[in-house]
């Protein structure tokens, strides 16, 4: 049995990079769907200049899946205190990218579709700091 609620999507990205830091609001319509005690968030992200991203969170108590879709697609593992391995794919080829995570309080409520979810997390190639990533999403009908 599943359920889906139609929610409002409130989102802060805060990213710290060599090249600067950066920071992404969004307030946007999206998708909750609980199925067999997972929820999964769908929503799409549009920035000036760039092609639509297609975003799904995968909402487990100990363990957050995140897809990104556009060009490529993106998707990463977090489980507080540990390390996840994906393949990113490009144009140029496939990347192996890390996640480690260092942060990670999802509080979810199934029955009336709300929660929130603060993720910390340090992404990296090739054993190289690619960035520092915060998330803050919160969502509800």
């Amino acid at each position: 049995m599943s359920q889906t609620f139609m929610v409002q999507v409130d989102l802060t990205t805060k990213i710290w990079q060599d090249g600067g830091d950066e920071k992404f609001d969004f307030h946007l319509p999206g998708q909750l769907i609980i199925r067999n005690g997972t929820a999964y968030l769908s929503y799409t992200e549009t920035l000036p200049d760039q092609s639509d991203t297609e975003v799904r969170f995968k909402l487990k108590p100990q363990q957050v899946g995140l897809t990104r879709s556009n060009e490529n697609t993106t998707y990463l593992s977090f489980k507080a205190q540990q390390d996840q391995e994906t393949v990113y794919q490009t144009a140029a080829g496939p990347m192996v990218l890390n996640t480690y995570t260092t942060g990670l309080n999802l509080q979810l409520n199934q029955e009336k579709g709300t929660g929130q979810l603060l993720l910390e997390y340090v992404l990296s190639s090739q054993g190289q700091v690619v960035g520092r990533y915060r998330v803050d999403l919160q969502f509800k009908p």
